[in-house]
């Protein structure tokens, strides 16, 4: 993210979506097209909280431990459809109902060689989410996409490797 800002990135994604551009973001990406994020470990970097590009309704808070698990979802977005990937991530997002957005995957299954969820992954700051009581990998609901299709974010890796996904994003995007 700092590289990004420092970089002219940053730029270059907002001129790209006031064109009509469509921007996806896959894990990290995900975090960082969101509005917050929260590092108190600093496990991700010299910042403990910085501010994100805010084009998706997330904050996300890093932990200690990094949750690797394969998983299945189903696509809520463009009509429906099974997907299978990898998460391999230390964050959480939370997010929720908001006008404008829809949430992208639900989760059927994960499956991993450590508990999920690890409690010592995410310990609630009270100056950020003082009601969170859950850690990355127990979420039902994964991802979201603008109702203009122009953004969407996930934390499932390998999401363009799965036909249904493919078909739905390319079918719904602006310029398709």
């Amino acid at each position: 993210l700092i590289h990004l800002r420092e970089s002219g990135g940053m730029e270059i994604i907002r001129r790209h979506l006031a064109r009509g551009g469509t921007v996806m973001g896959i894990c990290g990406g995900f975090q960082i097209l969101g509005d917050r994020l929260h590092d108190p470990f600093r496990s991700q970097g010299p910042l403990v909280s910085t501010k994100g590009l805010g084009y998706l309704p997330i904050a996300t808070h890093f932990g200690r431990k990094m949750l690797l698990c394969k998983t299945e979802a189903d696509l809520l977005a463009g009509g429906g459809g099974k997907v299978a990937g990898v998460e391999g991530r230390s964050g959480a997002s939370v997010t929720g109902h908001h006008r404008g957005f829809s949430p992208l995957l639900k989760i059927r299954d994960r499956k991993s060689e450590k508990p999920i969820p690890d409690p010592e992954m995410l310990k609630p700051d009270l100056h950020w989410a003082p009601d969170v009581h859950w850690a990355p990998g127990s979420e039902l609901i994964d991802g979201l996409v603008s109702d203009d299709r122009q953004v969407w974010g996930t934390y499932l890796h390998l999401i363009f490797h799965n036909d249904a996904f493919m078909e739905k994003f390319f079918r719904n995007t602006p310029g398709s």
